[in-house]
């Protein structure tokens, strides 16, 4: 038991919220590009970080619910960190972002930005005070439907989607590495033609008048599509 609560009232809790969030967060980008998409880094419909900031806050936060304004200043930090973290695990593991806010103003490497940041502290207080006593009464509910069963099979559940989205993750992995490494060797090819034909139309720059001489129609050719640098 942690600060009252019970191990299976945590996965539950967990459980709940991450599927709440995934809903949030399929709502939100779908709206945005006018099309579904599955958001999240497993193959269900879960987003963990959501289950593990809530979790987090009931852990952390337990001594602080009588206290509105300390709760929101706590409840925002916890996310802006956990946020940035899983970030910048998931970056350095997988070489691709979840999700980026490098054009949002007042962010940190893209991984977490102030608005959203004070967002998430003003939606986990909303969360807490007027959702979290209805999801602890169904928790309460689906405890005993199940038998307590509920949080062994989403456990179970969840072990098997991590292990085959890291496995799906590691593979596309390889792939953007792939890409990059193309990309890069396009893209000094592409210099290396562009230097050389900078050099060619220097020189006959150079040689103009005297091509003009025996020339007189000659003119420098253009290559519209590279740009001259």
């Amino acid at each position: 038991m942690i600060n009252g609560m019970l191990i299976n009232q945590l996965i539950c809790y967990f459980a709940i919220y991450s599927f709440i969030g995934w809903c949030v967060e399929v709502a939100y980008t779908s709206y945005r590009s006018r099309k579904f998409i599955n958001r999240g880094f497993l193959f269900g419909p879960f987003c963990p970080i959501y289950g593990y900031v809530i979790i987090t806050i009931l852990i952390l936060l337990h001594n602080f619910t009588q206290t509105p304004l300390l709760f929101l200043i706590g409840a925002t930090l916890i996310t802006t960190i956990i946020e940035y973290i899983t970030g910048v695990v998931l970056e350095a593991v997988f070489k691709t972002k979840w999700w980026d806010y490098s054009k949002r103003k007042f962010n940190l490497g893209g991984k977490i930005c102030l608005k959203f940041s004070i967002f998430w502290g003003f939606g986990l207080l909303f969360c807490y005070y007027f959702v979290h006593p209805y999801i602890n009464t169904f928790t309460v509910y689906l405890l005993e439907k199940t038998h307590y069963l509920f949080p062994l099979i989403f456990s179970v559940y969840l072990l098997i989607d991590t292990i085959f989205s890291i496995i799906s993750a590691y593979g596309m992995r390889k792939i953007i590495i792939r890409l990059n490494k193309i990309k890069e060797e396009y893209q000094n090819n592409l210099e290396e033609f562009t230097q050389k034909r900078n050099e060619i139309y220097s020189k006959l720059k150079k040689r103009q008048r005297f091509l003009f001489k025996y020339l007189p129609n000659f003119k420098v050719p253009k290559i519209p599509y590279l740009n001259k640098k």
